[in-house]
């Protein structure tokens, strides 16, 4: 009947984001805090370097998300890019670089950081001196500018085509990743390279936890840089503008945030915690082009378990894995533990496919 009233409407309920996810995450953080208090009581050692490893991860998967958050592709060269990072500051604190492809043996340049009065002496109980800081520093401007010349050449065209972006920019990274292997074998060679020289010992803690102070600095270093990375992101103007890029891309332009600028922002940032990541990683085990690859496994099991595209979670994410990984010794060899990521990438990626979110927010 024209003119009738038309009956009223239940009115429709907002759709929570993963409410149907909840329960699995509420199983999957009570099996892990179960597992982690058994590994603190029976493994307290193989805990301890779970946590040192597990920091390295951390800061190497913050990196990894905020380019997945701000590019939307997973960046399969961000392994390599750390290894780049820690040569990077082997060479500024040694001067070391092979000589020749067909020569064995280094050429050691006459300047280095190390030169530095005391730049090489050892600090407290340290293995290496103040000219490590300096060299870690040269590592993040050399490793931040070599990021954004890889943006310019190879990402950045292929990001203006519009068409299939994320995928093309993913094959584009596995082509970047292997360049830098091979720049890496011609400059360095493939036989391990270590940031320090000689043995260091252990110093005991209580429940038999046996740790070197160059682990304590990593401990040390990973947190600081993570608080950096927060503070940056949450508390700065351009942290606010690449949140913003990351929510919303078209919205983000339309607001007048230059977009390209952002992205140079956030591959100087993604730089600075590679650099740290990969010097660290280097003090922690010794340098070869083919740790780049085996790291790739881990940051991205890393950055699945803490949420594609959330630093947040993508830092417990790392010290989640590198546990997992550490304490897995316990069961089975050592040279098995790197299955341990392949198996939990496998688990979240059937439990919680969607990860914890894309957004930097």
């Amino acid at each position: 009947m024209a003119g009738a009233a038309s009956p009223p409407t239940e009115p429709r309920r907002a759709r929570v984001p993963f409410a149907g996810r909840a329960p699995v995450d509420i199983i999957l953080i009570a099996a892990f805090t179960v597992f982690l208090v058994w590994a603190a009581i029976v493994h307290t050692q193989l805990l301890v370097a779970g946590i040192v490893t597990g920091s390295i991860y951390a800061l190497g998967a913050v990196g990894l998300s905020i380019v997945y958050g701000v590019l939307r592709f997973p960046n399969m060269a961000h392994g390599l890019g750390m290894m780049a990072a820690g040569y990077f500051t082997f060479f500024f604190y040694t001067g070391r670089i092979r000589r020749s492809a067909l020569v064995t043996g280094d050429t050691k340049l006459p300047f280095n950081f190390s030169n530095l009065p005391g730049g090489g002496k050892p600090i407290l109980e340290l293995s290496f001196g103040y000219g490590m800081f300096f060299a870690m520093a040269a590592s993040a401007v050399v490793t931040s500018a070599m990021l954004i010349l890889i943006d310019r050449i190879v990402y950045r065209p292929a990001r203006r085509r519009r068409s299939n972006v994320p995928l093309m920019l993913t094959i584009l990274s596995f082509g970047v990743a292997y360049v830098l292997f091979g720049m890496l074998a011609m400059g360095w060679g493939t036989l391990p390279r270590s940031l320090t020289e000689g043995i260091h010992r252990a110093i005991q803690y209580p429940f038999g936890v046996m740790m070197k102070v160059d682990q304590q600095f990593m401990l040390v270093g990973a947190v600081a840089s993570a608080i950096a990375a927060y503070f940056v992101l949450y508390r700065t103007r351009t942290g606010r503008a690449m949140r913003a890029v990351t929510d919303n891309p078209d919205l983000a332009r339309a607001s007048g945030i230059n977009i390209e600028r952002v992205i140079v922002f956030m591959w100087i940032l993604t730089g600075c915690l590679t650099a740290v990541a990969g010097t660290l990683a280097g003090l922690q085990a010794q340098l070869t082009p083919q740790l780049g690859l085996a790291l790739v496994l881990p940051l991205f099991t890393a950055t699945a378990l803490g949420g594609i595209g959330n630093p947040l979670g993508a830092l417990a994410g790392g010290l989640v894995v590198g546990i997992l990984q550490e304490v897995s010794v316990a069961f089975v060899a050592p040279g098995y533990k790197l299955s341990v990521a392949f198996i939990v990438l496998v688990v979240v990626l059937i439990a919680r496919p969607f990860g914890g979110g894309r957004r930097i927010v």
